[in-house]
């Protein structure tokens, strides 16, 4: 299976469930792509060769955020609009950097596809 998996900080010293989560499915063969806002900074561990799934991280700076944002609505503009209607109206309701973040990484994961998305407590 192909699993999305989305993290607020990957990989994290005090979170090792997560880690051990996805090394865990890597090991039974599954294809794990994960998604987080940041990696913690005073994360010492090493990754397990053979067993570290591509991850993707969200920007940082709001105007890098924003301008994947504009990449994102633009594409999708006459594919869906009235989903990228529902959630620029969260946007602009919530003024919610989070949400920017989440859309910034859009442009990263283009033309892939998952069969299981696994949130790690909310982005």
């Amino acid at each position: 299976m192909k699993i999305l998996v989305v993290a607020n900080t990957y990989p994290n010293g005090s979170e090792t469930f997560i880690r051990a989560h996805i090394e865990g499915l890597v090991r039974r063969g599954h294809d794990v792509t994960v998604c987080a806002k940041r990696a913690d900074p005073d994360y010492v561990g090493e990754p397990i060769p053979g067993l570290a799934p591509p991850v993707y991280y969200a920007a940082s700076n709001r105007s890098l955020a924003a301008l994947n944002t504009l990449a994102v609505c633009a594409a999708a503009l006459f594919v869906r609009p009235a989903r990228l209607a529902t959630a620029l109206g969260y946007l602009v309701r919530n003024r919610d950097f989070a949400a920017l973040q989440a859309l910034s990484i859009m442009p990263l994961l283009k033309g892939r596809s998952f069969d299981v998305v696994h949130c790690e407590f909310g982005p």
